[in-house]
């Protein structure tokens, strides 16, 4: 089961509270989220700004994998053009963050879960078992997708330098802006022996609860 919910070009998040340092790297107070980076031979900058037209916005979706009465829910934000393609983007999916068999738990928790981000890539088979973790995912202009799931992240690396709870102002509901590097290898999902290294990524990203 999966909701989306799209961030409001030029929609200000303010912050009431802060887990982690102030160090955001990129960051401007005319940035609403962005997702920066290196594809192998390849410079992206996907920037949403305050305009009223930016070239990026920022999506983000939240929803939950199902066994029985269990739930464990994924977060994930992507950056990716304004106009009638939704690529090439980039996103940061935070895979199996919260497990209850009641869903209406995961709001009074929201803050909380997001206190402890993971660190560790995570592969297709470990998603599937439910094993907390983080993954990337580029998708280029032609519609292919190469993703951190498909192959291995020996030497890959996120940390997380600032993260900042907040209110959607549109629809009420809680989010948590997270800035942060990056560096991985993509894979491409049709083929998995071509890769994208991934390097010098930098992140701002807004991630929302379930509602």
């Amino acid at each position: 089961m999966k909701k989306l919910s799209l961030l409001v070009l030029g929609l200000l998040f303010f912050s009431c509270s802060s887990d982690d340092s102030n160090d955001t790297p990129d960051d401007s107070s005319n940035t609403v989220a962005f997702f920066k980076a290196n594809l192998t031979n390849l410079s992206v900058n996907y920037t949403q700004d305050n305009s009223n037209s930016p070239s990026h916005f920022n999506q983000f979706i939240v929803g939950y994998s199902g066994n029985g009465s269990n739930k464990s829910f994924y977060y994930s934000s992507t950056m990716e053009p304004l106009g009638l393609n939704d690529y090439p983007s980039l996103d940061i999916t935070l895979h199996h963050m919260y497990q209850s068999t009641d869903e209406s738990t995961e709001t009074t928790s929201f803050n909380t879960i997001f206190s402890n981000k993971p660190t560790n890539f995570i592969t297709s088979d470990q998603d599937f078992n439910w094993t907390k973790g983080v993954s990337v995912t580029y998708t280029d202009n032609n519609g292919d997708s190469y993703s951190t799931l498909s192959g291995s992240q020996t030497g890959s690396t996120i940390n997380y330098t600032s993260t900042v709870a907040g209110t959607n102002s549109l629809t009420g509901l809680q989010t948590q802006t997270v800035s942060g590097t990056v560096a991985c290898k993509l894979y491409k999902d049709s083929d998995p022996s071509i890769i994208i290294n991934l390097t010098s990524g930098s992140f701002k990203l807004v991630f929302q609860e379930y509602d």
